[in-house]
């Protein structure tokens, strides 16, 4: 039997103002413990933990994260436990969760965050266990249903939305300003 608990607290851009996303990456990237994963996408901030049998995993998260959903500070926080905390995980691998539906930068950024985690020191095996689980269903998904097919990304589709407003695409000189993955992506966006 298990001594812990699956607790998320989840913040996303739909429902959560910039300042308060950001905190919470700020302390999820500074907790770096075992009983802790963080997930930060622009999009997202995801702080998965393992509660101890015994505590009341709301209470728990908040105390390790700094936010407590049920406060007005906590504002667009959201708390999930157990199996619906393991089926967000699996839905937002498979790009389910995604501005854009099936788009596949998601795997790359859940595999970067469970690297780092290993490498600050390892996951409980509780988490360990539901990341790896993820990352297979999520490449399962992607390669035997048609998700696999997306192509999309939020960086294609600026590049078509500002080819659209060009009188002469191909003639265009075009800077894009921003750094990551979406601005590298953005420049090897084609129309």
């Amino acid at each position: 039997m298990a001594s812990i608990r699956l607790v998320l607290l989840r913040v996303h851009q739909r429902e959560t103002a910039l300042d308060l996303r950001e905190e919470l990456a700020t302390l999820a990237v500074r907790a770096g413990a075992p009983d802790l994963f963080a997930l930060t996408t622009c999009h997202r901030v995801e702080c998965y933990g393992a509660a101890p049998l015994g505590t009341d995993p709301r209470s728990w998260i908040a105390r390790r994260t700094g936010i407590d959903p049920d406060a007005s500070g906590g504002s667009g926080a959201a708390v999930e436990l157990e199996g619906a905390a393991a089926l967000h995980l699996i839905r937002v691998a498979a790009g389910l969760d995604s501005a854009i539906q099936g788009e596949g930068q998601i795997l790359g950024q859940l595999r970067r965050a469970h690297d780092l985690a290993r490498a600050a020191g390892g996951l409980d095996p509780l988490l360990g266990a539901l990341v790896r689980a993820a990352l297979h269903l999520g490449r399962e998904l992607r390669a035997t249903t048609p998700l696999g097919r997306v192509r999309r990304s939020m960086g294609s589709l600026a590049v078509e939305a500002g080819i659209a407003l060009l009188p002469d695409p191909r003639s265009a000189a075009a800077l894009v300003v921003g750094a990551g993955e979406v601005g590298t992506l953005a420049t090897r966006a084609r129309a």
